[in-house]
């Protein structure tokens, strides 16, 4: 598919004429990918929040205008400073790409602007004359088709995509309102276009024949309903109420109090009674947008929100779908709540961005307090968002009280009991049954409304409360809602909703530290539901993948497998066609493959995952998707993977080395992208670690300098990236930010001795940071990341007194011992409570710090040190290597054999 960029420039007094134009484009899109061609309008609505700022002007015309083949400029009278500067940006690029058009004004009247066209001609640009908008439809159209001509992309094969088909009815009372309405199709089409890989395919309006051929019906009505509207509308009602499967969907978008019986009372008789999807929406029709964007989620992958999703983001007052802005926050959740939260968790991000690194006990305990207060805004934000989004997904949109009159209109539950199979005579009898059931479900719904309403209100430990007072009612909804399923009177999905939302409480609002058995319980129920009622979503194998992440962080490792592995064969039942499913995808695959490192390197299930993964991303590539991120992925975990020698695997590495130049290139993958730290952060520090840990293969070769500083610019890159992260997520920024620090020092340790006070500098920065999240966090991965510092710097701090001071017993070598000591005993402590019985690499851990604590006692012992004691340094030697003796296959056999073997056969035990 070849693909025309647009760019389209102009202030925002013309902004009638830009929506003219985007539905302009939408109709030529339409028509030009039966060609191969998709055309794409850059313009400033489409990604409003993302420039609003002045500081945002260059990188404008960076992403939007420069990248484009053709740029549209349009004047009234004048052309607003920005606008000019995007103009001559263009003009020094290419002054072939760009059209000028001189249009009237928003009321239709031209006026003259000899300055402006004076301007144009000294750039060489003569600008085109339109003294009626309607006019530019024809000169745009030539101007793509002789691009296109110009291009030869004129005779390529139509796209093959999904495609849905959308139709609409606008009465004569909102015809201002048209290319308004349907531009808000051609935003929405980019969008499923580029994430859902889905066409939206607006039918042409009056050829009432093309609702046979619709998906979904959307009509904006007002006040004024002519006869052939009417008859539009009768007839999507028959063709649902004819169509098993309710095609075409309806949703009725509304400008004004339309179900008035005196107002239109035809209208009001044609829908009373009947259970309608209606909103009310305003221009520019975000919410329309939203609406579509609902029901593509739904019809393309059964999607339900839970608070584990990453396809949406809050920012400047808006929701965002994979970075791109689709509706404001106050559309999105008319009560308030979801802006309000929005905002308070914005200045609490800006807040902690404001500490510093190095931070004394008062200030780490402070710096928790913020997280905490930021956790629990996050919490809010994400159980309002996820209710209000399966509002929208589920349809439980009811009309505005002020709207209605004298009408029945039901909630979607019943809705979806009418469009299910008509029970049978058995289930008719128990009718009684299903109301009481319907009735008990309603009260609790009314229950948790209000409950739900107190818990924005109270802080954390009332929340707490609150929470669980909710999660009360929605486990007795949940059982009401199982036996309407299994009766046939609710869809599963309904279930699915109701269990999604309880782990959202337990993830947000009531799990302190470790998992309660209750939720353990919750996922057993949604795994054996979705099996027992046929239910695939990815949000059920989204949940699967957190419950097994949960397991990961207790370092049950296995456990934790069984779930990923679930996931991936599971997962692989949906089309790879889905950004959300790639990312989804791609991150079960990664799970799975950091799972089994920290079991046991040499298993072959590893490098059967990698090889999947990477005939997965082979695939995605030759279909034309952007999945830089998911391959940056992919070779942070390929990397930390490979055990072959630098001379068969140095290609690879240098392979990813572009992978990530190309992720850090322009906005590929911004800062709240789900893998931005495993692409920009945990990618470059795991190339670097790659180059240190193989520094005897190239340590000494003529290269050796360049391998430098090419690992220490890795760190560097690492440490700048993670600092970038700081206000999305701080503990992540200082978990990358002492990777990298970690990196360096053990880069330096490995030099000659001269650079081992700058190791040790090094070694004490990702030292700090490591214990400060710990501090933080008090995660067994943060443990092991703090005992992983703490046996370098201890070895470290043993070299160099073998150097220096080993046989200066002062007070010096006094303060030494005791900090060697202090760093080997943290490890031990540290890699003893986290050792699983059985896991080599487990195991490993823990007797490399045994290693190094028997060292330190033995080698001070040697010195004379009063307080050594040879005997106890000589038993823990002895400890480690006999379990290197039974393990004799481990990725450190060399350095036991090096460390504790050199010294027992020293002293003639082995």
């Amino acid at each position: 598919m070849n693909i025309l960029n647009i760019f389209l420039g102009s202030s925002k007094d013309l902004m009638y004429a830009r929506k003219h134009i985007g539905n302009i484009i939408r109709r030529l899109n339409d028509q030009w990918m039966e060609k191969g061609v998709r055309i794409r309008l850059c313009v400033w609505e489409d990604f409003r929040t993302e420039y609003e700022d002045k500081s945002k002007q260059q990188e404008y015309i960076d992403e939007l205008v420069l990248p484009s083949h053709i740029c549209i400029f349009l004047y009234d009278n004048r052309i607003n400073p920005y606008t000019q500067k995007e103009l001559n940006a263009k003009i020094g690029q290419d002054l072939s790409a760009v059209t000028v058009y001189h249009i009237p004004n928003k009321d239709g009247v031209w006026n003259e602007a000899v300055d402006v066209d004076t301007m144009l001609k000294n750039q060489n640009i003569t600008p085109n004359d339109v003294s009626n908008i309607n006019d530019i439809d024809a000169l745009i159209e030539s101007l793509v088709s002789r691009y296109i001509v110009g291009k030869g992309w004129d005779n390529g094969s139509a796209v093959t995509m999904e495609t849905k088909y959308l139709y609409t009815t606008i009465p004569w009372d909102l015809s201002k309102e048209v290319d308004a309405y349907e531009d808000a199709v051609r935003s929405i089409d980019g969008i499923a276009q580029e994430f859902l890989s889905i066409r939206l395919v607006l039918h042409p309006k009056k050829d009432i024949h093309l609702l046979e051929q619709t998906d979904h019906y959307i009509p904006l009505l007002k006040e004024k309903v002519s006869e052939s509207d009417l008859v539009e509308f009768a007839k999507a009602q028959e063709l649902q109420h004819a169509n098993p499967d309710k095609r075409p969907v309806i949703s009725l978008f509304t400008r004004g109090a339309i179900f008035k019986s005196e107002v239109n009372a035809e209208f009001a008789r044609l829908i009373e009674g009947k259970d309608l999807f209606s909103v009310r929406v305003n221009p520019p029709y975000d919410t329309v947008k939203w609406r579509l964007l609902c029901w593509l989620l739904r019809v393309k992958t059964n999607f339900i929100a839970s608070v584990d999703m990453t396809c949406f983001q809050f920012k400047n007052h808006f929701l965002y779908y994979f970075g791109k802005p689709v509706v404001s926050l106050t559309e999105f959740d008319p009560s308030g709540d979801a802006d309000k939260i929005s905002e308070e968790l914005e200045a609490k991000k800006e807040e902690i961005v404001g500490k510093g690194v190095s931070m004394d006990k008062s200030e780490i305990v402070e710096l928790q307090n913020l997280l905490s207060e930021k956790q629990f805004l996050e919490c809010k934000l994400k159980m309002v968002v996820v209710k209000v989004t399966n509002q929208w997904l589920l349809e439980s949109i009811q009309f505005k009280a002020e709207e209605v009159a004298n009408l029945d209109s039901k909630c979607f539950g019943h809705k979806l009991a009418l469009q299910e199979n008509m029970l049978d005579n058995t289930i008719e009898q128990a009718r009684a049954i299903l109301d009481s059931w319907k009735e008990a479900l309603d009260a609790l719904n009314k229950e948790e409304d209000e409950l739900e309403g107190q818990l924005l209100e109270v802080n954390r430990e009332k929340a707490r409360t609150i929470a669980n007072q909710i999660k009360d009612i929605c486990l007795k909804k949940e059982k009401l809602i199982k036996n309407l399923v299994e009766k046939k009177q609710m869809p599963p999905v309904e279930l699915l909703a109701t269990q999604i939302y309880i782990v959202g409480l337990f993830d947000t609002f009531i799990k302190e530290t470790a998992q309660p058995q209750e939720e353990d319980e919750l996922y057993f129920r949604i795994f054996k539901d979705a099996d027992t009622f046929g239910y695939l979503s990815p949000q059920v194998e989204m949940a699967r993948l957190n419950y097994g992440n949960a397991f990961s962080r207790k370092k049950d490792h296995k456990d934790a497998y069984e779930c990923y592995i679930k996931a991936i064969r599971n997962l692989g039942c949906f089309p790879d066609n889905n950004v959300m499913l790639r990312h989804l995808k791609t991150h079960a695959y990664i799970s799975a493959i950091q799972t089994l490192l920290d079991i046991d390197f040499r298993q072959n299930t590893i490098w059967r995952l990698l090889k999947d993964l990477q005939q997965m991303l082979e695939s995605w590539k030759s279909a034309g998707y952007d999945c830089i991120a998911e391959e940056g992925a992919y070779y942070a975990a390929l990397i930390r993977s490979t055990t072959s020698d630098f001379a068969s695997s140095h290609e690879m590495v240098e392979e990813a080395e572009k992978v990530f130049e190309e992720a850090g290139s322009g906005s590929r993958v911004p800062v709240n992208h789900e893998f931005y730290h495993e692409v920009l952060c945990y990618l470059p520090a795991n190339i670097a670690g790659y180059y240190i840990d193989k520094f005897e293969e190239w340590g000494y070769k003529t290269e050796a300098g360049s391998y430098i500083k090419k690992c220490n610019i890795l760190c560097e890159r690492t440490i700048e990236n993670a600092l970038r992260l700081q206000k999305e997520d701080r503990l992540m920024s200082m978990e990358m930010q002492g990777r990298a620090y970690h990196q360096l020092g053990f880069l330096a340790a490995n030099l000659p001795s001269n650079y081992w006070m700058q190791a040790k500098d090094y070694y004490a920065k990702a030292y700090n940071l490591r214990l400060q999240i710990l501090r933080i966090s008090n995660a067994a991965s943060d443990a092991a990341s703090l005992a992983e510092t703490a046996v370098n710097i201890g070895a470290l701090y043993l070299q160099m007194v073998k150097v220096d001071l080993f046989c200066n017993c002062n007070a010096n070598v006094i303060d030494v011992f005791s900090i060697t000591m202090r760093y080997a005993e943290t490890a031990v402590n540290i890699y003893q409570k986290l050792m699983h019985h059985g896991e080599e690499e487990s195991e490993l851990c823990y007797y490399r710090a045994i290693q190094l604590k028997g060292s330190i006692i033995y080698q001070y012992a040697e010195c004379g040190y009063p307080t050594a004691n040879k005997s106890e340094g000589i038993r823990l030697l002895q400890e480690a290597y006999d379990w290197n003796q039974k393990h004799y296959e481990n990725t450190y056999c060399d350095v036991f054999e090096g460390v504790a073997g050199v010294i027992l056969r020293h002293e003639g035990l082995i």
